[in-house]
């Protein structure tokens, strides 16, 4: 790795650190209200808009892939934690 990413949601900003000489780059990104920068939000008018689609209408982001990437969030942190490598699948 050649550095690291932060980030700070209150004030909607990304940084990079690198290991080397070079300065860190900070990125200013459009914040949201609510939690997970507005992704609640979005989840929950995607699903209002389907109640009152006609049938078929696809919603953005089944369940299942939302329970999966908390999962991989969790899992990540655990491998951090221990210093070992998690398999999702076992988790």
């Amino acid at each position: 790795s050649e550095g690291e990413l932060t980030g700070c949601f209150e004030d909607g900003s990304l940084v990079i650190k690198f290991f080397d000489d070079r300065s860190d780059v900070t990125i200013q990104i459009e914040t949201l209200a609510g939690d997970h920068m507005g992704g609640d939000l979005r989840l929950m008018e995607d699903f209002a808009a389907a109640l009152r689609a006609p049938l078929g209408h696809e919603i953005r982001t089944a369940a299942h892939k939302s329970v999966t990437s908390h999962l991989m969030a969790l899992a990540a942190e655990q491998a951090r934690v221990s210093r070992k490598v998690i398999e999702l699948q076992r988790f």
